[in-house]
This record gives C-alpha cells, sequence and structure tokens, in this order.
C-alpha cells in the first residue's frame, strides 16, 4: 500500500497561486499551411481561367441546350430514380440492418450474402441483369411454395419496365450500404438520439453520460 501524502503546511497553505494575467499569448505558427493554400488557390485560379478563356468549350451551346425539353425530361427523370430509389433503399437497407443485428444465425447470414453480393456486382452488371429479368423468368408468381396455389401471376416485361428495372438497380446499392455500417452501437444511437446518447467508441461499445457528466460505456443487448 502506498503511504498518504503529507499535510500541506501553513507556509504552502498561504502561498498565493500562480498569476498568468501577464503571460502573453502567441498563436502557433503554421507557414507549410499557407504554402499549400497559396499553391492550391493558384491551380484553382489557373482551372477557371482555363475554362473561361477557353472558346473549344462553346459555352453559349452548352447554355441553349441547358434548358431543353430533352435535357429538362431527363432531369426530372433522373430526380424520380433517384427519390424513389433512395426511399425503397433506406427501407430495405433498414431491416437488412435489423437482420445484421439478430441473433439468428440465418438472418445474419442472409444480410451478409446479400450485401456481399450486390456490393461486388458492379452497377453496370445488376442493370443488365434487371433489365432482362424478363428473359431469365418469363412470369413472376406469387403463392405456395412447391405448389400449383397461385394468388397472383403477371408477365415479368409488365411489372419490371425499363424505369423499374433501373429503380431495382440503383436500390440494390442503396440498400447493401447500410447493414456493413450498422453496428449495434450505432443503431441505437440513431434510434435513441433524443435521448441524449452522445458518443460512440470503437468494438461496439457507446458512451452515454450519467449524472456526473462522465461517460458510461453501455454495450447494447442482441435482440
Amino acid at each position: 500500500m502506498s503511504a498518504a501524502a503529507p499535510p500541506a503546511t501553513a507556509d504552502e497553505a498561504l502561498r498565493p497561486a500562480v498569476d498568468y494575467s501577464d503571460y502573453k499569448l502567441v498563436p502557433a505558427k503554421h507557414p507549410w499551411r499557407w504554402v499549400g493554400t497559396v499553391a492550391v488557390a493558384l491551380g484553382v485560379t489557373a482551372i477557371a481561367w482555363s475554362l473561361l478563356t477557353n472558346p473549344r468549350w462553346e459555352w453559349g451551346v452548352v447554355a441553349q441546350w441547358f434548358t431543353a425539353q430533352s435535357v429538362v425530361a431527363g432531369l426530372v427523370e433522373t430526380l424520380k430514380l433517384t427519390a424513389i430509389s433512395g426511399i425503397l433503399g433506406f427501407v430495405l437497407g433498414f431491416i437488412l440492418a435489423l437482420m445484421r443485428l439478430s441473433s439468428s444465425p440465418l438472418l445474419v447470414s442472409v444480410s451478409w450474402t446479400f450485401s456481399w453480393i450486390f456490393r461486388s456486382t458492379p452497377l453496370l452488371v445488376q442493370l443488365l441483369l434487371w433489365y432482362n429479368l424478363g428473359y431469365l423468368y418469363e412470369k413472376i408468381s406469387l403463392g405456395i411454395p412447391f405448389t400449383d396455389v397461385r394468388f397472383f401471376e403477371a408477365q415479368t416485361t409488365t411489372l419490371v419496365s425499363q424505369f423499374a428495372a433501373a429503380v431495382l438497380g440503383v436500390m440494390s446499392r442503396d440498400v447493401v450500404l447500410a447493414p456493413p455500417v450498422m453496428t449495434p452501437c450505432r443503431f441505437k444511437k440513431y434510434l435513441s438520439r433524443p435521448l441524449a446518447i452522445e458518443g460512440m467508441l470503437e468494438f461496439g461499445a457507446c458512451r452515454v453520460p450519467n449524472q456526473t457528466g462522465q461517460g458510461l460505456p453501455v454495450t447494447p443487448p442482441a435482440p
């Protein structure tokens, strides 16, 4: 056992505290920061000048076609594709993230395999797959597996149009972004944001403030 520190003497107790009011604060110097800033500024200025002065860019033609009907229609379709794919991708990605957090090995394996396949496949290949889905499966039906009972059946080309194929291709990329980054800590942080969960540690442990203001490590249980 370590010995206790001796009590302070009367002279030490009456000794005035050190006064730092006369100390001068000197800001740190960063010469290389300024060198880098000047170099980047010169590079950006040179690029901007070349864009403005090079007649081969033909900015007049760009301005003429910028508001063309075909360009505006393509922009609207792109915004629709982005919005629909983002919403569907978020919903399905949230479901896959819940599966990754589950204690069921089957749910975890299915979520991991789905994410691995679509993250490893280029988007162009996925679009080709969705566009040719009607060739692989002539009809899409819903019923009881391994029986002849069918509740719904339709032609694949009728259900999966060109726009729907594009939505499926982009959505599949958005879906697989959620499970790999959704750890138990982040999942609880996003769901309990009003409860002042303010930080995260590595290895899936969270830190929540206690009454003394210090952080207590909390590991959320598996669902």
